[in-house]
């Protein structure tokens, strides 16, 4: 029976526990499914690919995108459904992310996209984050709408985006099932994420792993948005 946790964050971008750690504390908290969506690189997969499959815990291939609208953080959660992520465009694209470098962005896309930025904080607009994910085999997927402000969220979850995170620590209850609702109504995925970065009790921003989850159900729906 599947059990999965979709949001989460390793040493390699802001976590503070090493992908091989992270894997463990899945298996601890009896999840069986994950993606680590380490900020703008995907690093850690590869680290831990072979040590996760003798754990028996699959690993959906993932990345938190950062990116802005109207000067506010919006963070895009993209998940491949095989190995396209390893795509050395798509690799450079991430790395001129990191370092805002917005003229090598646009010699790496080569005119296929074009890569727009939020002018108030000089980052890549939301749209650009969409479009790169898209464009490279991922499914784009908006992360922590709860934590975006109300006035903006509305604006933003009228792009193009294949799904939201209907399931997220900070969401009471209510919160959650109209994001679901909200899915369910365009048909497009919903996925669950603790946003893990750390074990430390006081840190109250952030959720721990299985916080919040998908169950078996749910979890062959997301594989089968993945795929098709």
């Amino acid at each position: 029976m599947y059990k999965g946790d979709f949001h989460i964050h390793t040493t390699c971008s802001d976590g503070e526990h090493s992908p091989e750690e992270i894997v463990m504390m899945a298996k601890e908290k009896g999840l069986n499914i994950i993606s680590i969506t380490d900020h703008n690189n995907m690093d850690a997969l590869e680290m831990v690919k072979d040590f996760a499959q003798n754990l028996g815990i699959e690993i959906i291939p993932g990345v938190e995108v950062s990116s802005r609208y109207k000067g506010e953080k919006i963070h895009v959660l993209g998940y491949f459904k095989n190995e396209d992520y390893k795509n050395s465009k798509f690799q450079q694209c991430l790395k001129a992310i990191r370092e805002h470098d917005f003229e090598r962005l646009e010699k790496i896309l080569d005119k296929h996209l074009t890569v727009k930025r939020d002018y108030m904080k000089n980052r890549i607009s939301v749209l650009t984050a969409i479009e790169i994910l898209r464009y490279f085999g991922a499914k784009a997927i908006l992360a922590h709408p709860i934590k975006i402000k109300k006035e903006i969220r509305d604006e933003v979850l009228k792009f193009n985006f294949d799904g939201i995170e209907g399931k997220y620590f900070k969401n009471t209850e209510e919160e959650t099932n109209e994001f679901i609702k909200y899915c369910e109504s365009k048909s497009i995925i919903y996925t669950a994420g603790s946003d893990f970065h750390t074990e430390k009790k006081e840190d109250k921003r952030h959720g721990k792993i299985g916080d919040v989850y998908l169950d078996h159900e749910e979890v062959l729906k997301l594989i089968d948005k993945l795929n098709n």
